[in-house]
């Protein structure tokens, strides 16, 4: 099972790759999503899991649908590294 932590961190990365995408900087994304800064700089360092209502605000201002930033159901998986690793 994925930790809240790195469930955070898989979001962050996720949201930091859609900002890149969209060309934007985190004070801006902040801005148009109507959050603090600090928000948005926590949430992409992985040091914060958003609610659904941040994520779906971040979301809209990027574009996107909240589910986009989510982990990818592989990453879920328990068992994961440990397959990974049998494999290597």
């Amino acid at each position: 099972m994925i930790t809240r932590e790195k469930f955070a961190e898989y979001v962050g990365r996720n949201v930091v790759a859609a900002r890149k995408h969209m060309n934007v900087e985190p004070d801006k994304l902040a801005d148009i999503a109507d959050l603090h800064p600090n928000t948005v700089k926590r949430i992409e360092a992985g040091l914060s899991c958003p609610h659904s209502m941040t994520l779906g605000k971040i979301a809209a201002a990027l574009f996107c649908e909240p589910g986009d930033l989510l982990p990818a159901l592989e990453e879920l998986k328990p068992g994961k590294r440990a397959r990974l690793k049998a494999v290597a």
